[in-house]
C-alpha cells in the first residue's frame, strides 16, 4: 500500500478565542511602562546622597551599628495601641535638607513593621505615648501637617501612607518592598517613594507642599527586631 493511500484527511477546527480576562493573564509584560519606570529610578539614584543615622536622636529601645547604617529595636514590648508603641523608636539621619534634590536606600527585608521618610528637623524622632488618647491622633501625628512625610508597614501586610486624613492611606502593593528608595525635591514639594525590590515602580508621592523648615530622613524600625539598613550609594 503506498504512502498516498494510507494517509487520512483531517478537519481542523476554528481555534476558539480566549476570554478577555485569560488575556490579561498571558499578556506580555508592559516593557513600555518597565522602561520609564527604569528610567525615573535611574535618574532620581543620580541624586544619591550618602546618608547615616544621627545617635544623638535614638533612643535606649533602639541600637545602632558602629557605621551607623543600620537600626534595630531592643527594647521591651509598650502598652497602648500598636501606633502609640512606635513613637519612641524614631531615628533621624544625619544630614539635614533645606534645598536641592536628595536619594537615599532602605534595606526592610524581614521587618513585619516600618515607618520611614522625612520629617522638619524641629520636630524629633520620639513622643511622650500618653498624649494619644485614641489611633485618629496618632495618624495625624505623622502626617505632613505635624512635619512628617512618611509611608510605613504595619502587621506584616498593610503598607500605608500618612497623608492628611482621619486614617492612613492603605497603598497596594504587588511586590512586597525588601529595599525602598526615598526622594526629597525640596525646591519642587515633593517627597517620592520606590519599590526598589520591583524594578523601581513607585509606591507613593506626597506632592506640591511648602516645607517650611529644614528636612531630616526619618527611620522607624518599630515594634520588630529585624534591622533597617541604609544602603551605601549604588551598592
Amino acid at each position: 500500500m503506498s504512502f498516498l493511500s494510507r494517509s487520512e484527511f483531517w478537519t481542523l477546527k476554528k481555534p476558539e478565542a480566549l476570554p478577555t480576562k485569560l488575556k490579561s493573564m498571558f499578556r506580555a509584560p508592559d516593557l513600555k511602562k518597565m522602561l520609564r519606570v527604569f528610567r525615573e529610578l535611574t535618574d532620581v539614584q543620580s541624586y544619591w546622597v550618602d546618608v547615616t543615622l544621627n545617635p544623638h536622636t535614638a533612643n535606649l529601645n533602639l541600637v545602632l551599628s558602629k557605621n551607623r547604617r543600620q537600626v534595630r529595636f531592643v527594647g521591651a514590648q509598650l502598652s497602648g495601641s500598636h501606633l502609640e508603641e512606635h513613637y519612641g523608636c524614631g531615628v533621624l539621619g544625619s544630614r539635614h535638607f533645606s534645598s536641592g534634590k536628595h536619594y537615599w536606600e532602605v534595606d526592610v527585608a524581614k521587618k513585619t513593621d516600618w515607618i520611614l521618610g522625612v520629617c522638619s528637623d524641629s520636630v524629633g524622632p520620639a513622643f511622650s505615648f500618653n498624649q494619644f488618647a485614641n489611633n485618629r491622633n496618632v495618624y495625624s501625628r505623622y502626617q505632613p501637617q505635624s512635619g512628617y512625610w512618611v509611608i510605613g508597614l504595619h502587621h506584616k501586610h498593610e503598607y500605608r501612607a500618612y497623608e492628611e486624613s482621619s486614617t492612613s492611606l492603605l497603598l497596594s502593593m504587588t511586590v512586597p518592598p525588601r529595599r525602598i528608595g526615598v526622594f526629597l525635591d525640596y525646591d519642587a514639594g515633593t517627597v517620592s517613594f520606590y519599590n526598589v525590590t520591583n524594578h523601581g515602580f513607585p509606591i507613593y508621592t506626597f506632592s506640591k507642599y511648602y516645607f517650611p523648615t529644614t528636612l531630616c530622613p526619618y527611620f522607624n524600625p518599630c515594634n520588630c527586631v529585624f534591622p533597617m539598613t541604609l544602603r551605601r550609594p549604588s551598592s
